[in-house]
């Protein structure tokens, strides 16, 4: 699997590798311990064609300026293993950089998860996954209610990501503005 994202760095990447080590170190949580890196997806496939793309890709990010984005709360995908995330606001700026990243990555890819068309997209920033215990999600719940998780952080890049079972791995990133 493939995702085109925006990598969280500086304050954004330690609050939620801080939030990965207590749902590790308290709840036993630790799917998302395999080598990861905090961002939020704007598209996911199988694979994408990456000669095809990431020209255009490198044309979008240096064309595109530096924006504030805004998490806000907890969210959670249910299923069998439940996801926990924090929802990412969709701003003006955030639809259109989904927009157009969307309509440049499309022709090379290939199995788009429908979950990332504008019209069902939830920006997030996953937290928890692959081993939530159903019977210990209240508790996860309780504990990440009780705490301010309304934050605003910069976005600055485009960033190709690569994930197996075990490990993420970074394919290209190009910072915005350059």
């Amino acid at each position: 699997m493939q995702g085109i994202v925006s990598l969280l760095d500086g304050e954004a990447r330690e609050r939620i590798e801080q939030l990965w080590e207590e749902l590790r170190r308290d709840f036993g949580v630790r799917g998302i311990h395999t080598k990861r890196f905090p961002h939020f997806s704007y598209h996911v496939a199988d694979e994408y064609d990456l000669a095809q793309l990431l020209p255009a890709l490198k044309q979008l990010a240096g064309a595109t300026r530096k924006f504030s984005a805004r998490a806000s709360g907890i969210g959670i995908f249910t299923r069998k293993e439940p996801v926990i995330y924090l929802p990412v606001v969709r701003s003006a700026d955030l639809q259109r950089i989904h927009g157009d990243v969307a309509r440049l990555a499309g022709p090379s890819a290939t199995g788009i998860n429908e979950y990332y068309a504008t019209d069902v997209w939830i920006p997030h920033a996953t937290i928890a996954e692959g081993d939530v215990d159903i019977l210990i999600l209240p508790e996860i719940v309780r504990r990440l209610g009780e705490r301010n998780l309304r934050w605003d952080f910069p976005v600055t890049n485009l960033a190709v990501i690569r994930a197996s079972e075990s490990v993420q791995e970074i394919c290209f990133r190009c910072e915005f503005g350059g």
